[in-house]
Parts: structure tokens; C-alpha cells; sequence
């Protein structure tokens, strides 16, 4: 009985010995070592209480024991080890629900971002064994605008015409975040250039449906490990294309502020330039340091400052400086 055995424990005893026996009574308990930590203190008071010194000195040293042992274990393990295993254990479950044949080693998610149209762009992300590879991430500005399934046929084809063109390995699963119609335009990129098909899924938003490339489609508990990593590698693909976005918008914002401005020609725009070195100096100038610059006078500096304090409270939401 692992209970008992610990209460026998000797008052000297090796190191080993401590977590062998230790080891027992964590695994009788199934991890409640809390508890019986707590009640061997108890009997260990009584029997100080009861001057049995003897028998305090073993509940004391099972004590000990016990703790030797979570010490040891919690300095042996490797903080890494787990989530990897965690995860190369999802990919190994995804490979299952898709019929793959086998682990789903390297795994590629697209998505595109834009708003009303504008700024359309597109990210890939690419997770090895259930875990993000950030040196492979990949971004693409687009050349097609407010069409979902044309911007999709984009990124698809830039991404694996290339790799295809460079004869470098294709990934073994394409995860698209979309449905039927994204799923489509990604088979179609990979037919238009005769490229050979990886697997390619889709995982539709609103049911978190897996969509395949037959039109089938799995519905996964949502408790899945499998659904779970495709769930995880679509919202990095999702994050990582707002922020180029929202990279490009901040961008195109701070060059197109002299533009917008009236009775800025190309060579007033210039001298700016040239005075302050770029647009954000010539955001923070003051109308007097505005008016210092070749061909802007007063009026035309305290124009241009009233100008710029407006595009700056417009656009707080974007304006980094």
C-alpha cells in the first residue's frame, strides 16, 4: 500500500530513496500530493504533541520526501517540451480527421484583409508540427481589389507558383479561412499553373466547418485538439494580415498628407522635404519653423499647420508619430 509504505519511511534514508517512495504516493493519490502533504503534517503535530519523536521524525521525513521529488521533478522538465508535444500530438489528430495518412508536418494558412476594398492584402502563415514558424510567414499586397475569391486566386498562385518555380517543397496541408468559394479560388490558383496539388481545406467562420476540396464537409467538436490547431493557425493568418494592413494604412497616411493639402505644388512639396527630411519632421514643425522653407510663406504655414492638426485628430486611430 503506497500510503502505508510512506508512513515506514526511516528517519535517514538516500535522496533516491525519498523520491522512489515519494513517487509512490503521488501516484496512489493520482497528483493530490497537496493533500497528503497536509495530512501527514497533521499526524506529525500529534505525534510531536505526544512526545513520540520517533514516528514525528518519519512523517516529517515523507515530507520531505515529497517535496524533494516535486522539486526535482520541476527542475528537470523542460518548460518547451510540453507545448511541442501538445501540438505535434494535434497535428498528428488533424492528419487522422483529414484521411492524410500521417502527421500533418508543415501547414500553410491564407487569409486577406482590406477595407471597402481598399488596401486588399494578404497573409500566409506556417506552422511545422502544430507550431508557428515565424521565419516562413509570408505577406502580399494585392493587385486585385474588393473581390474575396480573386484576391485569394492571387495569393494562392504568388505563393506556390514560386515555390513550384524554385522546385522547394509544398507544404502538406493549405488551410484557407473561408468556405466553398476561398476553397475553390485556391484549387483554381494550383490548376492554373499545372502545379501539383497539396491538401487544401478550408475552415469556414461562422460553424468553424471544415471544408474540403471535394466540397465535403466535417463537422469537428469544438473541444477538438484537431480543430483547435486549424482554429489557432487561422487566427495568427488573420492577425498577421490586419497588421499589414493597418502597416500600409498608417504608411499611406503619413505620404499622401501634402497631397490632400491645397496650394501645395510639387515644388513647395519639395522644399519641405528637403528642409525637414520627411513627413513626419514636417508634421511636428511649428507654422514658424513651416514658413522657414523655400516658397511657404506665413500664411501659408499657419494654413498648412491648422491642415495638418486636423489630419491628425481625424486619423488618431492610425497616426503612429
Amino acid at each position: 500500500d503506497a500510503r502505508a509504505d510512506i508512513y515506514k519511511t526511516p528517519n535517514i534514508v538516500s535522496k533516491e530513496e525519498y523520491a522512489s517512495r515519494a513517487q509512490k504516493a503521488l501516484e496512489f493519490l493520482n497528483n493530490r500530493d497537496g493533500e497528503i502533504i497536509g495530512e501527514l503534517t497533521k499526524k506529525m503535530e500529534e505525534a510531536s504533541k505526544k512526545l513520540d519523536f520517533e514516528k514525528a521524525a518519519k512523517y516529517r521525513d515523507a515530507i520531505c520526501a515529497i517535496q524533494e521529488t516535486k522539486k526535482m521533478r520541476a527542475l528537470n522538465q523542460d518548460p518547451a517540451r510540453a507545448p511541442r508535444a501538445e501540438a505535434a500530438n494535434a497535428a498528428r489528430l488533424l492528419g487522422e480527421v483529414l484521411n492524410f495518412g500521417g502527421e500533418i508536418r508543415a501547414m500553410e494558412c491564407f487569409d486577406i484583409s482590406h477595407i471597402a476594398g481598399s488596401f486588399t492584402v494578404a497573409s500566409m502563415v506556417h506552422f511545422d508540427r502544430g507550431l508557428p514558424a515565424k521565419n516562413k510567414y509570408r505577406r502580399f499586397r494585392l493587385s486585385t481589389h474588393n473581390n474575396d475569391y480573386a484576391s485569394m486566386l492571387e495569393a494562392v498562385s504568388r505563393r506556390y507558383k514560386r515555390l513550384f518555380d524554385e522546385r522547394k517543397p509544398m507544404p502538406d496541408l493549405v488551410v484557407i479561412d473561408g468556405g466553398k468559394g476561398q476553397v475553390k479560388s485556391a484549387l483554381d490558383a494550383f490548376d492554373l499553373h499545372k502545379i501539383p496539388r497539396p491538401l487544401i481545406i478550408g475552415l469556414a467562420k461562422r460553424e468553424e466547418t471544415v471544408v474540403c476540396s471535394d466540397k465535403t464537409e466535417i463537422k469537428l467538436p469544438r473541444d477538438n485538439e484537431a480543430l483547435k490547431l486549424l482554429q489557432r493557425i487561422r487566427d495568427e493568418a488573420h492577425r498577421f494580415a490586419n497588421s499589414y494592413r493597418e502597416t500600409l494604412q498608417r504608411k499611406k497616411i503619413k505620404e499622401s498628407v501634402l497631397d490632400d493639402f491645397d496650394g501645395l505644388g510639387p515644388k513647395k512639396k519639395e522644399a519641405l522635404l528637403k528642409r525637414f527630411g520627411s513627413i513626419s519632421k514636417i508634421k511636428k514643425a511649428t507654422a514658424e519653423e513651416l514658413a522657414q522653407a523655400d516658397g511657404i510663406g506665413p500664411k501659408t504655414a499657419r494654413a498648412l499647420r491648422e491642415f495638418l492638426d486636423r489630419i491628425a485628430r481625424e486619423n488618431s486611430a492610425y497616426d503612429c508619430d
